[in-house]
């Protein structure tokens, strides 16, 4: 079931340990009053769901240019499928960032892309 977040107050945010790679360590981060869930989100924000699949065409695309075997539409209902299963679209839990690397995971996992091919179209 999915939540529809709503954030807390701003004196009522809760202390976090940041992901790797920020200069702090802990800082003061929002939560979800409905489900209680840490909005852990840095960077760029999240796309929704239809910019994926808009990117599934054009990788499609490439392919077919290249002479190569296009992305059949039962594969991309199945990375779609996959994209869903991991709620990719709920932009209170993944960064943009998130959302690439499990994008990518799923493409490669259905189909046999190389990384850079893939990150071109993103």
């Amino acid at each position: 079931m999915k939540c529809e977040h709503e954030k807390c107050l701003p004196q009522e945010r809760v202390w976090s340990p940041t992901k790797e790679g920020y200069s702090a360590t802990t800082r003061k981060l929002y939560y979800c009053v409905k489900c209680g869930l840490i909005n852990i989100t840095e960077g760029k924000k999240a796309k929704p769901l239809g910019y994926f699949q808009n990117c599934l065409a054009q990788l499609s695309k490439i392919l077919e240019k290249g002479r190569k075997p296009k992305i059949t539409q039962s594969q991309i209902r199945l990375i779609m499928k996959e994209l869903e299963k991991n709620n990719i679209s709920d932009d209170f839990v993944y960064s943009y960032e998130d959302q690439k690397e499990i994008f990518i995971n799923a493409v490669q996992k259905y189909k046999c892309i190389r990384k850079d091919l893939i990150k071109k179209v993103l």
